[in-house]
C-alpha cells in the first residue's frame, strides 16, 4: 500500500515523508545540531544558503505540550488536499504551488516573526485556497472539497488571526498561503478555463 501511494502520489508522499524525517531528526524543533540546517535565517539565506527560504515548512514543533500534534495536523490535511491535487492536475502543478507558496509564506512570516517558525500549514493553506476557488469556479473540476472542512479551516484561520487563540500560531504564513492558493486557481481557471479540470 504504501508503495502504491508513492507511486500514484509522489510529491504528496514525498512532501509528507520529509516533513517526518526532519521533524524527528531535529526532534521536533529540540536538537539545535540538525534544527540548524533547516529554520529560516535572512542573513544565511544572503550568505547562499537559498534553500531556507523552503526548509521550515518541514520543521514542526510540540503544541499545548503534545510533540506530534503539530505534525500530524499538518500531514492529515496534506494529503487530503495534496492527493487531490496530484490526482486531477498533475505532481508537477502540486510541487509548483507547494514550492511557490512555502518560499511565500515563509518569507511573510518571517517579517513578523522573531525568532523560530515552522510548519506546513502556510502551504496546506495553499492548497486549501487553490481548491476552495477552483470548484468554485469550475463545478466540473474533479477534485470535490466538502464545503464544511473548507469552511472550518477558513473559520479557524480567520479566529487565530484575532489573537484570540493565543500566540505561537504562524497567521501570516496561513494568510499569505490562503491567498497564495487562490491567486493560482484564478490564473489556471481564466488562463485554461477549457482544461482547467
Amino acid at each position: 500500500m504504501p508503495n502504491n501511494l508513492f507511486r500514484t502520489l509522489p510529491v504528496t508522499m514525498t512532501l509528507i515523508a520529509l516533513s517526518c524525517l526532519i521533524s524527528v531528526i531535529t526532534w521536533f524543533g529540540r536538537f539545535y545540531p540538525t534544527l540548524d540546517w533547516f529554520y529560516y535565517d535572512s542573513q544565511r539565506i544572503a550568505a547562499g544558503q537559498i534553500w531556507r527560504l523552503l526548509t521550515p515548512v518541514f520543521l514542526h514543533f510540540p503544541v499545548m505540550g503534545i510533540i506530534f500534534a503539530h505534525l500530524a495536523f499538518n500531514m492529515i490535511w496534506l494529503f487530503q488536499f495534496g492527493q487531490l491535487i496530484e490526482r486531477y492536475n498533475s505532481s508537477r502543478f502540486l510541487l509548483l504551488l507547494v514550492v511557490v507558496s512555502g518560499v511565500i509564506s515563509n518569507v511573510a512570516q518571517a517579517q513578523f516573526t522573531f525568532g523560530l517558525f515552522g510548519g506546513m500549514s502556510g502551504v496546506v493553506y495553499a492548497l486549501l485556497g487553490y481548491l476552495f476557488v477552483m470548484q468554485k469556479f469550475n463545478p466540473y473540476y474533479p477534485a470535490r472539497l466538502q464545503d464544511n472542512i473548507a469552511y472550518f479551516l477558513i473559520g479557524f484561520m480567520l479566529l487565530a488571526a484575532t489573537g484570540l487563540l493565543g500566540n505561537g500560531i504562524a497567521n501570516t504564513a496561513h494568510i499569505v498561503g490562503f491567498i497564495t492558493g487562490v491567486v493560482f486557481a484564478v490564473y489556471v481557471f481564466y488562463k485554461k478555463p477549457s482544461n482547467a479540470n
